[in-house]
């Protein structure tokens, strides 16, 4: 394995880990579409305050062809979320080893992203609300 899928392979275990660990307020069964993109950021151990030495980080995420709040069922009353985080234009999600290999040929595709929501906890978290894939699926157009 090369040192960068090496390395992406780390970023994505740890972002599962840190995931599934932590407690949320919001952790609400969601079905969302967007276009499947992926991006990079710095990371560990200064988060672009020292550009020359932190790491850069890759991370999933759907860009949202309409609103959270729209695209899921009864999205204004979601326990917990105030609605200044619902995210309009992205949102990061967080794609377990099972689905690493699909996500990886859909990217700029299309997809059905079938999971939970929930808030982010941590640096690697870039979008306020997160979604934990249990399922990914192309489709070929919008239904919500």
């Amino acid at each position: 394995m090369n040192p960068r899928n090496a390395l992406l392979c780390f970023v994505f275990s740890v972002a599962y880990a840190i995931s599934m660990a932590a407690p949320s307020r919001a952790e609400t069964a969601v079905e969302v579409q967007g276009v499947l993109q992926v991006g990079e950021f710095f990371g560990p151990p200064n988060y672009g305050e020292q550009p020359g030495t932190d790491r850069i980080e890759q991370s999933f995420f759907l860009q949202l062809p309409a609103p959270l709040n729209m695209q899921i069922k009864n999205g204004t009353g979601i326990p917990g979320v105030n609605q200044d985080s619902m995210p309009s234009h992205f949102v990061q999600i967080v794609v377990p080893a099972s689905e690493q290999r699909t996500a990886k040929a859909l990217v700029g595709k299309r997809v059905r992203v079938t999971g939970t929501l929930f808030e982010a906890i941590s640096g690697h978290h870039r979008t306020p609300l997160l979604v934990q894939v249990q399922k990914l699926a192309q489709v070929s157009k919008w239904q919500w």
